[in-house]
Parts: structure tokens; C-alpha cells; sequence
């Protein structure tokens, strides 16, 4: 049960490091499913949405808008 908990610590210790990342990847993938749709390609309603939802949900995190749970 120890080692569980100091698992989850250590990934959310590298996820509070590395958001910035976890941020503009999430951003890229969001502007590459608009371009796609702009474009007249396929229309996949799902991963538009919840590639949009995820960039804005690592911004505010990045941003502060939002806080790590503890």
C-alpha cells in the first residue's frame, strides 16, 4: 500500500514538472483536429471536443487557473 502511494506521488511530482508540455502537445493536436475540420476532412466530433477540452484543461492547470489535487 506504501509503495502505491509513493507511486502516485512521484507521477504526480512529474506531471506538476513537465505540464508545459503536456500542454503545448495537447495544444498541437487540438489545432491540427480544427485544421482538419476547416479543411473539410472527415468530421470526428469526439477527438475535436476532447482534444479542445484537454488543451484548455493543461492551460488552466499550466496557467493556475485550476489547481493539483492533493
Amino acid at each position: 500500500f506504501i509503495v502505491i502511494l509513493m507511486m502516485i506521488k512521484t507521477c504526480k511530482a512529474f506531471f506538476k514538472k513537465y505540464i508545459k508540455y503536456f500542454f503545448y502537445i495537447a495544444l498541437i493536436i487540438a489545432i491540427k483536429e480544427w485544421a482538419d475540420l476547416l479543411r473539410g476532412d472527415g468530421l470526428d466530433l469526439f477527438r475535436l471536443i476532447g482534444s479542445t477540452a484537454l488543451a484548455f484543461y493543461f492551460w488552466s492547470l499550466f496557467s493556475g487557473k485550476f489547481e493539483f489535487a492533493e
